[in-house]
């Protein structure tokens, strides 16, 4: 489900810090709808999304801003 609803906006979207941080909060929005395996696939997309976002963006500040998005999705802000 994940590949088909969201693979093009991560692949043609990884360089830009809006979409990157749009799609990182989807995720999080679906985190209280999920049992434990739908959360954890949700969060391995959402790392996926970030390893993306670290290969392609060239502004640090870009990329603070998507960790900060990705630390509340994985709990660790």
């Amino acid at each position: 489900l994940y590949d088909d609803a969201f693979s093009a906006l991560m692949r043609d979207g990884s360089s830009t810090v809006e979409v990157v941080v749009r799609l990182l909060e989807a995720f999080r929005s679906f985190l209280p709808l999920c049992d434990d395996q739908a959360a954890s696939v949700t969060r391995h997309y959402a790392a996926l999304v970030v390893q993306r976002a670290e290969a392609e963006m060239t502004s640090s500040r870009d990329l603070g801003k998507v960790h900060a998005v990705a630390d509340l999705l994985t709990g660790s802000a």
